[in-house]
């Protein structure tokens, strides 16, 4: 039975949505994975991989929403690459960074 209502409360509590800085770490991860995950990650394919995402997530928002979001991605601390990093361990500490906000 408490099993039961577990389940019904969680079922009924309010998703929040997350927030732009969360959701762009998520894109940027998610543009990594779709690219070559197990090639070392370099400068530039990050910088593409932030480029769409901006795209996809920021665009249209108005321009202090759009820079906070970015502004949060740059305090999530993992914008520097590890040696040898590939792009799909990069993306797994892009998706723990975004758990957190």
């Amino acid at each position: 039975m408490r099993d039961r209502i577990d389940t019904l409360a969680t079922l009924a509590a309010p998703t929040l949505p997350r927030s732009y800085t969360s959701q762009l770490l998520t894109a940027v991860a998610d543009q990594l994975d779709a690219g070559h995950p197990f090639l070392v990650l370099t400068p530039r394919t990050l910088g593409n991989a932030m480029d769409t995402a901006t795209h996809t997530v920021v665009d249209g928002l108005p321009t202090p929403v759009r820079d906070a979001a970015l502004a949060g991605f740059m305090r999530a601390g993992v914008i520097d690459i590890r040696h040898k990093e590939t792009a799909d361990q990069y993306a797994l500490r892009l998706r723990a960074a975004a758990r957190t906000l």
